[in-house]
């Protein structure tokens, strides 16, 4: 699963633990709900995500070359949130 797909789960999730806290009263958790969910809709809403980002450079191999640390980091982000989900 990608991190987008990833994230779209997660922000699914934490807007129904946001809607469970409001329903309570609660009004400690809600600011790091609040704040986890906004993070995520921003790294991972739609084009032009984090998701989506990669680091430029004129020179195609180069280019390759640079992004493979970032896409090494996304995907391990992946394999830790699929793994959390299960």
């Amino acid at each position: 699963m990608y991190c987008k797909e990833m994230a779209q789960k997660l922000l699914i999730e934490f807007m129904n633990l946001k809607n469970i806290l409001i329903n309570d009263g609660e009004r400690n958790w809600i600011r790091g709900v609040l704040s986890i969910i906004e993070k995520l809709r921003l790294m991972y809403g739609g084009n032009g995500s984090f998701s989506d980002y990669h680091l430029w450079h004129d020179d195609y191999n180069e280019r390759v070359k640079r992004n493979i640390p970032l896409d090494s980091i996304k995907s391990n982000i992946a394999k830790i949130l699929d793994h959390v989900e299960k």
